[in-house]
């Protein structure tokens, strides 16, 4: 068994995932791209291909992910979000979901400006508080993986750290 494999393993129990994760993400990953793209998913030789090259994208994904884990248990992570000129982040409001680990791609995708002011949050987030599925195969995905997206689940809290008027 590989050093990797035993490293994903290793943090799925820590994390409580399911060890079929990576398959799962590979399935969502392919659904991802016929959707945005239009595949021919219905070709019996393309589908084979594609759904190893799928697999092959999620285990990449996932191996440059896991770099970001080796200076320790938690990922800093970064949000622009649109909200008013006094907004405060709260502990009792959900941050949300949608985040990434490069700062400078952090943009406020569906913000209006007309609404607010651009603010740059930053938190920390462990291993376990990753939607490891969406995360996978949102950054395998060729139309999405420019976003660096990190997903975070629902129920998670993340350790909010700084947030910054931009």
């Amino acid at each position: 068994m590989s050093n990797e494999l035993r490293r994903w393993i290793t943090l799925c129990e820590m994390a409580a995932l399911p060890p079929d994760v990576l398959d799962a993400a590979a399935n969502h990953m392919r659904q991802m791209a016929v959707a945005t793209g239009g595949l021919p998913d219905n070709i019996p030789d393309f589908r084979v291909k594609f759904v190893q090259w799928s697999k092959d994208q999620i285990a990449a994904v996932f191996h440059n992910l896991s770099k970001l884990f080796e200076r320790g248990d938690t990922l800093m992570v970064w949000r622009e979000i649109i909200a008013p000129e006094d907004w405060e982040p709260t502990e009792e409001r959900h941050l949300g979901i949608y985040w990434t680990w490069d700062r400078d791609v952090a943009h406020a995708y569906q913000g209006n400006s007309r609404e607010g002011v651009a603010w740059l949050l930053s938190a920390e987030v462990t291993f376990d508080q990753i939607d490891w599925v969406s995360t996978l195969s949102q950054n395998a995905t060729p139309a999405y993986a420019p976003e660096k997206e990190i997903r975070i689940n629902p129920n998670s809290r993340v350790s909010f750290a700084t947030c910054e008027r931009i």
